[in-house]
């Protein structure tokens, strides 16, 4: 199969193959890499701003449970049998 293709590309421009095709092989390349790290870092910044959000909405579920196990209601009994319900802080 490739012998096949090899046998039907040929060079229709003296040049092709010399300076100019270099450094314009060289031009396309430097563009998709550019490209590429673009994207790569849209992505990374994406993804560390969830991993952020992630965490800080965690954060915020474990302050909002020691805050209900610091605050404890309790009930407690007057001398005069009453039922008294106090919060510690």
């Amino acid at each position: 199969m490739a012998a096949q293709v090899a046998d039907q590309v040929s060079a229709t421009n003296g040049g092709a193959f010399g300076m100019r095709g270099v450094m314009q092989q060289n031009l396309q390349n430097s563009a998709a890499i550019g490209e590429a790290a673009r994207q790569y870092r849209d992505w990374s910044q994406k993804n560390w701003q969830q991993v952020t959000d992630d965490r800080n909405a965690s954060q915020d579920r474990r302050n909002f449970a020691m805050r209900e196990n610091l605050v404890v209601s309790r009930r407690s009994r007057t001398p005069m049998g009453r039922t008294r319900r106090w919060r510690c802080r």
